[in-house]
């Protein structure tokens, strides 16, 4: 119904055309004939049609001819337009609306959306609806897309406490606390410490000159408290690394005394510290940490060193050698005594390194009823006067030959001008 009244306003504005045309000056003077088969006069969209009066004479025949085309034309139209509404559902409901027609022929109003469900895969629906049949659950079926996987993010964590354990039935049989507090088991470590022990006994047996189990097996022994027989251990190693190990744990259990004991423990710990220091003084490089030429030497680190300007050239010049030394080794003799034995050279060098004058002494010994803590020579010589002015270096070598190690030194010193040129000639 709706498609005919926009049919019969296509019509109406087609008649308004025509009778335009109707002025003054139109032929027009009749109403136009019903067609053929009809009872009724013309109609406009389905209602009769006023009769069209001529407002004037016609002008011509061509014009008269014209005006009845146009009127035959007309009716043709509104004959079939009649039939198509004949035709057409009469329910306002079946008949669809076209929708507006913007300017430019196209449609103003988005087409709506189809019904979920309502259109099949593949099958388009045009101004119809469709009812999509139960989809079929095989491989074949469109997959419903599944969403990426995302990685977990822990936003946050809660700690609860467990709930309090039933009592042990001894203190000792507790293992694991929770929220409590624990304390060593007395026995558990007494137990892992006689274990290790006894294998490292069983490893010494078999491996007596294992210095590193010795050493370790003494330690552990020490820690626990006990006794060391440190002699029974001792009996496949080397006299020296015996007397190095025993002296050490010594020195230990001294110094453990010492700490809870102050006083003769005190005395006991310094006399196994010197007993160790002087076993390991033998081995260790022998030093002279200082070289002087002196006018008076009184004891060790008291002397007073030469002024330059009284060296002489050209004339024998008296001097005193001091040199103190460091790590000698000291010997035990028959007699109780405690004995260095050392040999020196001295050596004059001129700048450029060239040896102008020497000095030796192929055997140095000092005894003494204790044992040295300080040591330093002290030589007196007389610089050759065959020695003209210049910068030279004093070298003091010594070599302990008790422990056969040697060591060195360089001293410079320089002699000024003769006192015939500062006089004049």
């Amino acid at each position: 119904m709706v498609r005919a009244q926009s049919l019969g306003m296509v019509v109406t504005g087609l008649a308004g055309l025509c009778a335009g045309c109707l002025n003054g000056a139109s032929p027009w003077t009749r109403a136009t004939p019903p067609p053929s088969g009809s009872d009724s006069g013309p109609t406009v969209a389905g209602h009769p049609a006023e009769p069209l009066e001529p407002t004037g004479p016609a002008t011509d025949g061509a014009a008269s001819s014209e005006v009845q085309e146009v009127e035959r034309q007309i009716n043709q139209f509104l004959d079939a337009l009649a039939r198509y509404e004949e035709s057409q559902p009469t329910t306002p409901q079946d008949v669809p609306s076209p929708p507006p027609v913007a300017p430019g022929g196209e449609s103003s109003r988005e087409p709506e959306p189809p019904s979920p469900g309502a259109l099949g895969v593949g099958s388009p629906g045009v101004n119809t609806g469709l009812v999509l049949e139960p989809a079929a659950t095989d491989a074949s079926a469109v997959a419903t897309p599944q969403p990426a996987p995302v990685a977990p993010v822990i936003q946050g964590v809660t700690i609860h406490s467990a709930p309090p354990l039933a009592e042990p039935e001894s203190a000792d049989a507790q293992t694991v606390g929770v929220n409590t507090a624990m304390e060593p088991s007395s026995s558990a470590e007494s137990e892992s410490l006689d274990g290790m022990i006894e294998r490292l006994r069983g490893h010494i047996a078999e491996h007596p000159n294992d210095t590193e189990a010795i050493w370790r097996l003494v330690l552990l022994e020490l820690a626990r408290g006990d006794d060391v027989r440190i002699q029974e251990h001792l009996e496949g190693v080397a006299r020296e690394t015996g007397d190095a190990i025993s002296t050490t744990a010594e020195v230990l259990r001294t110094v453990r005394e010492a700490l809870s004991e102050p006083g003769p423990a005190s005395d006991r710990a310094l006399d196994a510290i010197q007993r160790l220091r002087n076993h390991f003084t033998r081995d260790a490089e022998l030093l002279i940490p200082d070289v002087a030429l002196c006018t008076r030497v009184s004891t060790f680190g008291v002397y007073d060193e030469m002024d330059p300007s009284a060296l002489v050239p050209f004339r024998a010049n008296p001097v005193i050698v001091y040199c103190e030394l460091r790590n000698f080794h000291s010997e035990r003799t028959a007699e109780d005594l405690y004995r260095v034995t050392l040999s020196s050279r001295l050596e004059v060098l001129t700048a450029d390194g060239r040896s102008v004058w020497t000095h030796e002494e192929p055997q140095i010994v000092d005894r003494s009823r204790q044992r040295r803590e300080d040591f330093f020579l002290a030589q007196r010589v007389s610089l050759p006067a065959e020695l003209g002015p210049g910068d030279y270096v004093l070298k003091v070598m010594i070599e302990d030959t008790t422990a056969s190690k040697a060591t060195e030194a360089t001293h410079s010193f320089r002699i000024g001008p003769t006192v015939v040129s500062q006089a004049g000639p």
